[in-house]
């Protein structure tokens, strides 16, 4: 996601020799707003909508580009704020009664800080930040059973709201060299991407009523109650362990426990 976008190219492909295999169809750059030498760039935006049966949207971001020393030093920063507004409930299964409107929003938080050095005319040093992170309150899988399309209405009934969260920043280094009619550029990057997490995957079932063990373990136990038991049920290799089974069919020694 870009907010302070400056341009957008379209090569022709092949691009091979100059961004790799992906690139024999073409490549479409984004080149994003530099910090500026000499001036002062400000940009702004913001924006609402609003979602037919469910809620409302908007967005907001501000961009600057301004020279710290002049011809030797500048810099450019944005940031950037988005909502999606949900537009489907998630409800009691129970007792069909809405529990959360609106659940599967979703903030989107953007930001760039890059700084352009200039120790010489002909050579241009910018290191640059990117971050960006995505929150969904909820999923937006819709529930066939409790939801009437013909009507717009979307729900589901999960126990809890499955919320994810999603970042990414990326580090970047460029140099560039001019040399007369050709520019030298060379570029490094470096990135960390979290990978999606989801608490539902994590708390949708806190409570297990027993740790199934090993079938190697089940074996041994099977064979140890045949063993040293004369009376009671012999289970194969493969039955329930016992932590699984009701309470009145555990049976030690022909006797009935009530552990």
């Amino acid at each position: 996601m870009v907010f302070d976008l400056d341009r957008v190219e379209a090569l022709r492909g092949p691009q091979g020799t100059l961004f790799g295999a992906g690139s024999e169809g073409g490549t479409v750059r984004f080149i994003t707003q530099q910090p500026s030498l000499d001036a002062v760039k400000v940009y702004g935006r913001a924006e609402g909508s609003a979602t037919e049966h469910g809620a409302a949207n908007g967005e907001g971001g501000i961009s600057i580009s301004a020279p710290i020393i002049a011809d030797k030093l500048g810099i450019a920063a944005s940031g950037y704020y988005r909502r999606d507004g949900g537009y489907l409930d998630r409800i009691s299964s129970f007792t069909n009664q809405v529990v959360q409107k609106n659940a599967n929003s979703t903030d989107s938080y953007v930001g760039r800080i890059a700084l352009t050095w200039q120790p010489v005319d002909n050579v241009k040093i910018t290191p640059a930040v990117y971050y960006q992170n995505i929150k969904a309150a909820d999923s937006g899988e819709s529930w066939e059973v409790f939801s009437d399309y013909d009507k717009h209405v979307f729900r589901n009934a999960s126990q809890l709201a499955e919320t994810s969260k999603d970042r990414f920043t990326l580090a970047s280094l460029n140099v560039s060299v001019g040399l007369g009619g050709v520019d030298v550029i060379a570029a490094a990057r470096a990135r960390t991407l979290s990978p999606p997490s989801s608490a539902s995957t994590i708390r949708q079932h806190p409570i297990r009523w027993f740790m199934p063990r090993p079938r190697a373990a089940s074996v041994w136990a099977a064979t140890t109650r045949r063993s040293a038991c004369s009376a009671g049920p012999s289970w194969p290799a493969s039955a329930i362990p016992m932590a699984a089974r009701p309470r009145s069919s555990r049976t030690r020694c022909g006797a009935t426990s009530s552990a």
